[in-house]
């Protein structure tokens, strides 16, 4: 019994002794499994989940986004909206093409956009066509075709369109000279206020044009 209980001294204080000197026996370490991270699914551009948009809508983000200077999401939801045909939305492709935003510069592309607009009676089309044919954008250089844009947008009571037709008939390009129809033409936007048409109109009224 006496030996029994020697050897549990024995044994204790062995293990009193290990923890002095700092050995202190811990548990076996588990192994770490690595951490496996699931890939999150990558988000779709904006203009691919618009699917649901009305070519109104469409056209309304273009122009936040042609404002924004996002200029190749603005010709995106131009194209979509302008393939449906909305003659807002087709104007600001042609815009896109002929100032190169978005997309490659291309004056064709710009004349196919603003035409399509323009046969839908809408005013900024025809006034655009109008400059482009007479100010020459290369390879699109044509009066008659301009002074027949003109007329258009000016019927629709456009400024520009109006002393620009009046101009057409006053210089004889695109046209014959019509001095009665540059005074009509310059009438129309000076009673609209315009500063440049009452002075020519003044000018022509005083030479005896009527």
């Amino acid at each position: 019994m006496k030996l029994r209980i020697l050897l549990l001294l024995l044994a204790t204080t062995a293990t009193l002794g290990l923890k002095a000197q700092g050995h202190v026996e811990r548990p076996a370490k588990q192994p770490v499994k690595p951490r496996t991270e699931t890939a999150k699914p990558k988000a779709k551009p904006a203009t691919e989940i618009e699917t649901d948009l009305t070519p109104e809508q469409l056209y309304t983000k273009a122009e936040a986004a042609y404002r924004a200077s996002n200029f190749s999401a603005a010709a995106k939801r131009y194209r979509r909206a302008a393939e449906q045909g909305y003659a807002p939305a087709q104007y600001g492709l042609g815009m896109c093409y002929q100032y190169g935003k978005g997309v490659k510069e291309d004056y064709q592309e710009a004349d196919k956009w603003y035409r399509r607009a323009a046969e839908q009676g809408y005013v900024d089309a025809q006034l655009k066509l109008g400059q482009c044919y007479s100010v020459g954008v290369p390879g699109l250089r044509n009066y008659q075709e301009a002074v027949k844009w003109y007329r258009l947008a000016a019927e629709q009571g456009n400024i520009a369109a109006q002393i620009a037709l009046a101009d057409c008939y006053e210089t004889g390009t695109g046209t014959s000279k019509d001095y009665s129809e540059a005074v009509k033409w310059y009438r129309r936007a000076a009673e609209q206020g315009n500063p440049y048409a009452q002075k020519r109109l003044e000018a022509l009224l005083q030479q005896g044009y009527k």
